[in-house]
């Protein structure tokens, strides 16, 4: 018996190359904003400011999710 392709199966992901080598730095950006969000190294919205003083954290965040699924097997 032959066994036929079936493109679930197959282990390797499918996203290209330039997104993985994107998603490296960027979570690492990603990571120095979340981690340490008042240092003031990457601080695009000032935390003092109400309810919009975050949003630069949840932006780097949605980053760092973005960064996993281009790593993430399977996909």
């Amino acid at each position: 018996m032959t066994e036929e392709h079936n493109p679930k199966q197959e282990t390797q992901s499918t996203v290209p190359g330039w997104k993985r080598a994107l998603s490296i730095p960027a979570a690492v950006i990603a990571v120095l904003a979340v981690v340490n969000p008042s240092a003031g190294i990457i601080e695009a919205i000032p935390d003092n400011l109400p309810f919009i003083g975050n949003l630069d954290e949840a932006f780097f965040t949605g980053v760092l999710y973005w960064c996993y699924r281009q790593w993430r097997p399977g996909k």
